[in-house]
């Protein structure tokens, strides 16, 4: 899977990008079938906002976003976001 991180009005960290990168690889039974995975980081004037699309084959595309007041529980929170939908997505198919 290709993991694709940027960061807006914030510095770059190396942690926060190791931390996405297991929490996203590291769900392997919901997101084995991933292609892609794009993730914007954000601080907004009250929040952290984490958003990710993922790039399933034939072209499935999944989204979700989160805003809470931690960057950490906001990478958390759509991580669970996205398990949800491609668990739901897998029992259509």
């Amino acid at each position: 899977m290709d993991i694709q991180i940027t960061f807006h009005q914030m510095s770059p960290s190396e942690e926060l990008k190791q931390y996405c990168e297991k929490k996203i690889g590291g769900e392997a039974k919901y997101f084995s079938r991933i292609v892609n995975a794009k993730i914007v980081l954000e601080v907004g004037k009250l929040e952290h906002i984490a958003k990710v699309v993922l790039t399933m084959p034939k072209k499935t595309i999944i989204k979700a976003e989160a805003r809470e007041s931690d960057m950490y529980a906001s990478i958390d929170k759509v991580v669970d976001k996205l398990k949800r939908q491609v668990i739901d997505f897998k029992e259509q198919q």
